[in-house]
């Protein structure tokens, strides 16, 4: 026989004991029996767990159990450190009445269970309110849908499709969740783990009250739509809250606006512009009455660093101009001019974008 590992034990300061542990050779082990052992403050056994030779190891059934009020909550079965049973859930865990609440297939360390589930999600009575597939370690499943999860009534109201852990259908939607009536909430399209759909949106979410709460347009990854926004977000009485404006996944150019946002009313707040007439990353914001409230221009380059920034009162009239001169802030446009004028390497810039690109008004206001 070889060397017995020694009883190591522990106590609380009520006397009680806290743990008890089985080492050999620096290591947790134990041939016939648990080698760590917990218990509450009280009494109550918490844990026990089989070691051998430092890994969690039972050859023939769980090697851990966890307690919950003097019932299992949950046993797992190990073998050489990875939770692994051959043909049967290596993890198991109980509602409080006894009941199975999850069993989950493990091979090897890895979610795994050939063309079934692997993966069973019950309620306090027994009745199967989830299964998932797994497939070395992913959810995966060739033959339909790797999640599914019913109502208390057996009814399906999730499912989502995988091939080997990527999203992916190509006949319907990737992600389908259904209100409790069986209207749908939202939907996902998605090919080889990207969101993508060729005709109509790839993604769509609806409020309780069954009106669109956001619909966002995909091609193989990107946001894109070339007939209007990729995406649009609305306020639950139905009007638009936001839009953005993408192509291939990036934000539009050419003097559109790549982002709008409106109040709950309808009105215009904000547009973002990456370019407007040759400047770029423009960002207007708007009075109730449509006209513009601020206009923020950013620039980035050797000469000059944005953001230059324009206020108006309601009536459209300019109340402040602030610009940025190599980082640092000037509002007083006189101060700004003779700035400038010292530096002679800023003259072509000032003439060429602040002359040349900004409104006539501006001019006006900065000349006076």
């Amino acid at each position: 026989m070889g060397d017995k590992p020694a009883k190591i034990t522990s106590y609380y300061d009520n006397g009680n004991t806290r743990n008890i542990k089985y080492i050999l050779n620096g290591v947790k082990h134990r041939e016939n029996g648990p080698a760590t052992i917990w218990y509450s403050y009280n009494g109550e056994l918490v844990y026990q767990g089989y070691r051998f030779n430092g890994k969690k190891h039972r050859e023939n059934g769980p090697a851990e159990f966890i307690y919950y009020k003097g019932r299992i909550r949950e046993e797992l079965y190990y073998i050489n450190g990875n939770l692994h049973r051959d043909n049967k859930p290596a993890a198991i865990t109980y509602h409080d009445n006894g009941k199975i609440e999850y069993m989950t297939y493990f091979h090897h360390g890895k979610r795994h269970r050939e063309n079934k589930p692997a993966r069973f999600k019950y309620d306090e009575n027994g009745k199967k309110l989830q299964i998932s597939y797994y497939f070395n370690g992913v959810l995966h499943n060739t033959n339909g849908p790797s999640c599914i999860d019913y109502d208390k009534y057996g009814s399906i109201i999730y499912k989502n499709y995988h091939i080997h852990g990527k999203l992916h259908n190509i006949s319907g939607p990737a992600i389908l969740k259904l209100f409790e009536d069986g209207s749908v909430e939202y939907f996902v399209y998605a090919v080889d783990g990207k969101y993508h759909r060729e005709n109509g949106p790839s993604i769509m979410k609806y409020y309780d009250n069954k009106r669109i709460e956001y619909i966002n347009y995909h091609i193989n990854g990107g946001e894109h739509n070339i007939n209007g926004p990729s995406y649009i977000l609305y306020y639950d009485n139905g009007n638009i809250r936001r839009e953005h404006y993408n192509i291939n996944g990036s934000s539009i150019k050419n003097n559109k606006p790549f982002f709008i946002s409106y109040g709950i009313n309808g009105k215009k707040i904000r547009e973002m512009y990456n370019e407007y007439n040759g400047i770029q990353d423009i960002n207007i914001s708007y009075y109730e009455n449509g006209n513009i409230k601020q206009r923020m221009y950013f620039i980035s380059d050797q000469y000059l660093y944005g953001p230059t920034k324009i206020d108006y009162n309601e009536k459209n009239e300019i109340t402040e101009v602030e610009y940025e001169l190599r980082g640092k802030k000037i509002n007083n446009r006189c101060e700004y001019i003779k700035q400038i004028k010292k530096e002679s390497d800023l003259i072509d810039k000032l003439n060429e974008y602040v002359l040349k690109e900004l409104s006539e008004i501006v001019i006006d206001y900065l000349v006076e």
